[in-house]
């Protein structure tokens, strides 16, 4: 057992790697044939290394202030800086969220259930013990507080590993050009990437201490990651093998056992908190089950495995769905997904270009997109709700409409610089975690490892954005600082 379990964290390592130089060549080679210029890319991104090599060099003689609030406050700063200066309009799937969040608040009678909402529960009635603050407003300065928190987490779950690295991979993420331009989006990639942060947390603390309490509090997460995105799953379960990978002793069967009882104690009990917030926001009980789980759809699974789209979302996937009787609707798709899936993996030039598609649409340009683009879109043809002009203080006017166009084309290189830079630390922090072999770093490439390979092959069926891979930034970050060990050898904190 022990030594298939060693040859299984060195197949983990070397996977990180792989994983790490595949996804960097496929977004360098988009970048480029997307005549992007790259030069400015580079430039940009040579930038943001030397901040982090700045902050990394003098992290040393940082305080507590300056260890952990000053990155928190200029997180907050800049996204709420962007607040204000884009004012952001929910639209498509986001306006669904902030119309449900709002007849939820209201108890009002429900027009629509989103595929996701328990997050949007809990906004509501977050809302109603403050019903003296605008909801529109209200709900993106939370979400900004939640982005600004998350580099904090993620620089809490590296300290006891090496206190430089987690100082700087805090301020990296204050600085993140998309985690920043996504500010004041509606969408579950934000609060989904704070849990994934606290995910991380609790599990590099359990692994440091053994101590079943942190497994507890890994449960509990695990079970509000998979309610807040149904694509956490993809996430949980890589999450739920790492106790038996890193346990030391495979002979004492019921000491791994307990170990998954404290899992599950936690998930039952986030389980039961979730039933009792869902009950206070419909006020029966049981609460319906879409108060808690959503409304689950199986378009994302047909349009992701559409050859000709990309796997991306499409019309005429989506015309093709709603087409479908209700009662054999999910049969049909699973058919034709699988078929789908056959002809295309059956054939191997068919595979690799569909492959290369998926994770060209997977870690690509995002948040101007969705906070910039798409709205102007809704603007120019007429089509924003008269309530988002209301709840959002609608001044997109000629002049603004202007200034947004400007600033997106003045800030794409921007966004992709920030991922290439992490991206290729990504690889260098995960060469050098295997190189070094210091037995606590290696948590980090297992999970790294673990949740990216995973949270890929699923979306080789399932649909694909850009902003899906938000909500796997912490666990890249965390494996992005230790790049910086090439230059310091970390002596510090080992």
């Amino acid at each position: 057992m022990d030594n298939m379990i060693s040859k299984i964290r060195s197949f983990l390592i070397l996977l990180a790697i792989i994983i790490s130089a595949i996804i960097l060549i496929t977004f360098s080679v988009s970048i480029i044939s997307r005549h992007y210029s790259y030069s400015s890319i580079i430039f940009i991104s040579l930038a943001y290394l030397f901040f982090a090599w700045l902050i990394y060099s003098l992290s040393k003689r940082f305080s507590i202030f300056q260890t952990l609030v000053i990155p928190f406050l200029l997180g907050l700063a800049l996204r709420i800086i962007w607040l204000y200066t884009v004012n952001p309009l929910p639209i498509f799937d986001y306006f669904r969220y902030y119309s449900f969040m709002l007849e939820v608040k209201n108890h009002e009678p429900l027009t629509f259930f989103p595929a996701q909402t328990f997050f949007w529960v809990i906004m509501s009635l977050v809302l109603k013990l403050f019903p003296f603050i605008e909801p529109g407003t209200a709900t993106q300065f939370l979400l900004a507080f939640l982005q600004a928190l998350t580099g904090v987490i993620i620089g809490k779950a590296l300290m006891p590993f090496n206190r430089q690295i987690a100082i700087t991979t805090a301020y990296l993420w204050a600085l993140y050009p998309a985690d920043v331009f996504f500010s004041g989006v509606l969408s579950t990639d934000l609060p989904q990437a704070f849990l994934t942060a606290l995910l991380l947390l609790t599990i590099s603390r359990w692994h440091l201490t053994q101590s079943n309490k942190y497994l507890l509090l890994t449960g509990i997460v695990m079970m509000f990651v998979l309610l807040t995105r149904k694509a956490g799953l993809f996430m949980i379960v890589p999450v739920a093998l790492i106790p038996l990978i890193v346990a030391t002793n495979y002979k004492n069967f019921s000491e791994i056992v307990k170990k998954y009882l404290s899992l599950l104690q936690g998930s039952l009990i986030a389980f039961i908190i979730s039933i009792l917030i869902a009950s206070l926001a419909s006020k029966t009980f049981p609460p319906p089950k879409d108060y808690w789980w959503g409304n689950t759809t199986m378009l994302p699974l047909l349009a992701g495995t559409n050859f000709q789209h990309k796997g991306l979302w499409n019309k005429e996937d989506y015309n093709l769905y709603n087409s479908l009787p209700l009662d054999t609707r999910n049969k049909i798709v699973i058919d034709t997904a699988f078929q789908r899936l056959i002809n295309i993996y059956t054939n191997p030039v068919k595979a690799f270009r569909f492959s290369s598609d998926k994770l060209k649409g997977l870690f690509n340009y995002y948040a101007l997109y969705w906070s910039i683009d798409a709205p102007l879109t809704l603007i120019e043809s007429n089509k924003v709700p008269e309530n988002i002009k209301e709840d959002f203080g609608f001044k997109y006017n000629q002049n603004h409409i202007s200034k947004l166009k400007r600033l997106q084309n003045l800030l794409i290189p921007v966004e992709l610089a920030g991922l290439l830079t992490i991206l290729v630390l990504a690889l260098l922090g995960t060469i050098w975690i295997a190189h070094a072999k210091y037995v606590n770093n290696l948590i980090f490439a297992y999970l790294y490892s673990l949740i990216i390979s995973t949270y890929i092959i699923a979306h080789m069926a399932f649909e694909v954005q850009g902003r899906y891979h938000h909500m796997l930034l912490p666990f890249i970050f965390a494996v992005a600082g230790w790049a910086l060990c090439w230059m310091d050898k970390c002596r510090n904190g080992n």
